[in-house]
């Protein structure tokens, strides 16, 4: 319950800008796109963020790739365009298939002033969903309460039997969920200090 409660303290709506105003980071893979936005805290007071969205960090989990650990991205010169689908996953209230495979992408949220704090902001890490059978980082319809100065990360990952269905072998080893939060992780590590984050004080949700 008291996790809980944190996570809600944390996340509000946010409203995005008529016009957004676009800010690019370089991370160790390519250049990323973030967009202005004006949020909505609980006590209304409304803040500027910059919302960094569908941030690849690993390949594709496609053809051969589809039941082995995640392999790091390829460099891009312009940032790939990430479905807005989540994961593969059978929806609670009539048990049909949505979602896509290629999904291993993550959200990052940033203060306005990011850029001048020098990368010394506490990370939050939110690994989304439930069971590891149903959930999104498109769940998460809402920025951060920056009020307490932090970075926020939403990741996807694979879910249900294409995450973690094991032959005991090789060629399906198994738990390929919790490699793709490591791969997360370990993305968030090297690149967060881009965002203004510090990559010593990271917590994950």
């Amino acid at each position: 319950m008291a996790a809980a409660a944190l996570v809600g303290a944390l996340l509000w709506a946010v409203l995005p800008r008529v016009t957004p105003v676009t800010i690019q980071v370089s991370t160790s893979y390519g250049t990323v796109n973030g967009v202005e936005e004006q949020t909505v805290s609980v006590n209304a007071i409304p803040q500027q963020v910059y919302a960094f969205r569908g941030i690849r960090y690993a390949r594709p989990p496609l053809g051969w790739l589809r039941f082995l650990p995640p392999k790091e991205p390829e460099r891009w010169v312009t940032q790939p365009d990430a479905p807005r689908e989540p994961c593969v996953q059978l929806r609670p209230s009539d048990g049909t298939v949505h979602g896509k495979e290629d999904c291993l992408y993550l959200d990052v949220y940033t203060p306005k002033n990011f850029k001048d704090l020098q990368g010394n902001l506490p990370v939050v890490v939110l690994i989304a969903g439930a069971d590891f059978q149903t959930g999104s980082k498109e769940d998460v319809t809402a920025g951060y309460d920056y009020g307490i100065n932090s970075i926020l990360v939403v990741v996807n990952y694979r879910l249900g039997a294409i995450g973690f269905l094991s032959t005991e072998d090789t060629h399906g080893p198994g738990n390929l969920g919790l490699w793709d939060q490591q791969a997360a992780l370990k993305f968030v590590k090297e690149n967060i200090a881009s965002f203004g984050g510090d990559p010593s004080k990271i917590t994950l949700m």
